[in-house]
């Protein structure tokens, strides 16, 4: 009996140092889809832990257990004979993508011959050490100063801008929100819901259509609530318009989430009639399905990993366990997931009231 308590004893005590193996604030690597990152234990609860992703912003951050974390590995000092020139936590200069701009930063990781550097904006590379020198204040300021004289101009894109992205799901439209004359790096919010970080040769200005409406003249103000026709269902919807120019209106429609904004003109828009139900262009209420109007849907990921959810064309990023309301109306919409690249129809909706509500993405 002594022996059976000793054993159940030691194996308890070695439960609760794996479930405690890490401590806050400590330097660990985390599995990821299948690659191991960097970053540090925040929190303990309940023998998991809530890691922060190094160079990644917070809402990055999650718990995790056992299974996907480890301890850093040891630092390498040598790589085929050679030593390495800086250690991690070296404070550097890291010439930005070898483009002859200097930054601030620290050496975060070496491997194989090659040092990822954790720059002080935020941004992060992995680069050789030709690329790297020691910080040197007055250096710095010089360099930089050279720099800002010698290529000193007006970014081609401002906040606000409407833009199109060049991802690897190709071109995604978004909106402009910051330019970093640091870094020299444009932040866009993409309708699909996550920002890019991206340089301005992998972005396109999508600009305003061409008017093709034959009554050119601006009828309505910034300001002014009007009708908006959708196109896709022919039906008519409450809108406010922010901007006006040349007959044509960027509008936002009341109740819906930024990402419909668009740009109409004069054959979509008329002054606000204030109906409740709107009629189509040809007089027929509520388009062309047996819809019963403007309802909502919702999205969940209930998958191990994040997946992408699509709503006809509109793409949505959703974060494991994480669920999204989607605005509809009586337009048929096909709802896709995608999970590691591989899209797959999760069913249909549309506003009829026996049609489903919830969709699920479907994992792999």
């Amino acid at each position: 009996m002594k022996r059976l308590l000793f054993l159940i004893l030691v194996l308890a005590s070695s439960i609760g140092a794996a479930q405690s193996s890490f401590k806050l604030n400590d330097k660990v690597e985390v599995l990821y889809q299948g690659k191991w990152y960097p970053a540090q234990v925040i929190e303990i609860n309940d023998g998991k832990y809530k890691v922060h992703y190094d160079g990644y912003e917070s809402s990055w951050d999650e718990f995790v257990g056992n299974d996907r974390i480890r301890a850093v590995e040891k630092e390498e000092t040598v790589y085929n004979g050679q030593n390495y020139a800086y250690a991690i936590d070296d404070a550097i200069e890291g010439n930005w993508q070898g483009k002859g701009t200097w930054y601030k930063g620290k050496i975060a990781e070496k491997k194989e011959g090659k040092y990822r550097i954790q720059y002080k904006d935020g941004a992060s590379e992995w680069t050789t050490e030709e690329f790297i020198r020691k910080e040197k204040v007055e250096q710095q300021i010089n360099v930089v100063t050279e720099d800002k004289n010698k290529e000193a101009k007006v970014p081609i894109y401002k906040e606000g801008d409407i833009v199109e992205v060049l991802e690897k799901d190709g071109w995604l439209e978004g909106t402009v929100v910051r330019y970093s004359e640091t870094d020299v790096m444009y932040y866009v919010k993409l309708k699909a819901g996550w920002t890019s970080r991206t340089t301005e040769d992998k972005i396109r200005y999508k600009g305003w259509p061409e008017n093709t409406c034959s009554n050119k003249s601006t009828l309505f103000k910034v300001g002014d609530k009007i009708d908006v026709l959708w196109e896709k269902t022919g039906v008519w919807f409450d809108g406010t318009v922010l901007e006006a120019k040349d007959g044509q209106y960027l509008i936002h429609y009341i109740g819906w989430e930024d990402n419909y904004n668009e740009v109409v003109n004069n054959d979509r828009a008329r002054k606000w009639t204030g109906e409740k139900a709107k009629t189509t262009s040809n007089g027929n209420k509520n388009g062309n399905s047996s819809g019963t109007g403007v309802t909502s849907i919702t999205l969940k990921n209930n998958c191990s990993d994040d997946v992408i959810m699509y709503v006809n064309y509109d793409s949505y990023k959703l974060y494991k366990g994480e669920s999204k309301t989607v605005k509809i109306d009586n337009y048929i919409y096909d709802i896709y997931s995608e999970v590691s690249g591989k899209k797959v129809l999760v069913g249909k909706a549309n506003s009829s009231p026996s049609d489903p509500t919830v969709f699920n993405a479907i994992c792999h």
